[in-house]
């Protein structure tokens, strides 16, 4: 975000002069002008530093993307900013090749161009560290640990390690570790950072705990009913990550880390395109990485199941037959059920391949 906040910085110093004198002259015809301002040699001065130092992320963005025959907005940015500054230089050096009538300058069009894509960004970018900064504090609200009953016995385990039926106890002033139903006991919870009321709601057998509440004063005992993923605290973190473009960061150490879903990736070879499917453990956070072959990687947040993730061919979400669901920890499924025969083609006749990541 330095970097860029520079670039802004630079664009817009440089820039503002160009596009007031033109602004003025050209439209009110102002006569305070400095004449020097209005010289192609001292435009062109000043505006190729905007160009070529403080666009380059843009236009290095927008040629490679033009290099592999796709086009995006920096394309658009790169090839309209370069034809205006490129026919600029022209009537500037060359004067004589261009006919009279169109010899104008469009020096502080790419001034102001770049500038303002730039500056953008940076808008951007600091909305989105702000929003880092509030799902980074989701984060923190989880339980690390929780004490579960099995075979008799209170056990504390790792959060990763609980799982749905699991009976938990929670004594006063712990964090409720997953969403459940109590079974035994009675308490009051403080579910403020999810309702915002202060006030403590009284739990007894049967009424619904929410994962990250802090219970007050009593003991109880609940069943898991939605952990992972499923949780509620999980599914705000998904939708906040999402929302603004972001997915949430890696969290601190409740067991997290990134987890391969399955150790494999699918090629199909109309597209040359290999999906990874991983899942931040944790945050229940579900993503699915596109790494094409023109060697751009893209995020993009899928529809949490249990223990799933479902992507198709091309890397989007299909409600349909032909899909591929990878399980958890799973090996490759039965692709006859993902439209493939044991030839690894699809109903299309189109062939894929499974291989090793």
């Amino acid at each position: 975000m330095a970097d860029l906040s520079r670039r802004v910085l630079v664009g817009t110093v440089l820039s503002l002069p160009v596009v007031v004198a033109v602004m003025a002259a050209d439209l009110f015809s102002a006569a305070w002008v400095p004449e020097v301002l209005l010289n192609r040699w001292v435009q062109l001065v000043l505006i190729t530093p905007v160009m070529f130092w403080a666009g380059w992320p843009i236009h290095r963005t927008g040629w490679q993307a033009l290099r592999h025959r796709t086009a995006d907005m920096n394309s658009l940015i790169t090839v309209g900013t370069s034809a205006a500054f490129g026919y600029s230089l022209l009537v500037t050096v060359a004067p004589a090749l261009v006919p009279a009538d169109v010899r104008q300058v469009y020096y502080e069009a790419v001034g102001v161009i770049i500038t303002l894509i730039l500056l953008g960004r940076l808008l951007e970018a600091r909305a989105k560290a702000g929003t880092g900064e509030a799902i980074r504090k989701l984060i923190g609200l989880q339980a690390r640990t929780a004490t579960v009953v099995r075979d008799g016995k209170e056990t504390q385990v790792p959060i990763e390690d609980v799982n749905p039926g699991d009976v938990i106890v929670v004594r006063p002033g712990e964090k409720v570790p997953v969403d459940g139903v109590t079974t035994d006991g009675k308490s009051s919870v403080d579910e403020s950072m999810v309702t915002g009321e202060s006030i403590p709601v009284t739990k007894t057998a049967g009424d619904t705990v929410i994962g990250a509440t802090i219970n007050q004063t009593g003991s109880f005992r609940f069943e898991a009913t939605n952990v992972g993923s499923d949780t509620m605290l999980a599914q705000i973190i998904l939708v906040g990550g999402a929302g603004s473009g972001l997915q949430g960061p890696d969290p601190a150490p409740s067991g997290c880390g990134l987890v391969l879903l399955r150790p494999c990736c699918h090629v199909d070879r109309r597209s040359d395109l290999r999906h990874l499917v991983h899942r931040r453990a944790g945050t229940g956070t579900d993503l699915a990485l596109v790494r094409s072959g023109l060697g751009a990687d893209h995020r993009m947040p899928v529809r949490p199941r249990s223990g799933h993730a479902t992507v198709d061919h091309g890397g989007d979400r299909q409600r349909g037959r032909e899909r591929h669901t990878h399980p958890l920890g799973g090996v490759a499924g039965d692709r006859s059920q993902a439209g493939h025969d044991r030839l690894g083609q699809d109903r299309n006749g189109h062939t894929g391949r499974t291989v090793p990541y």
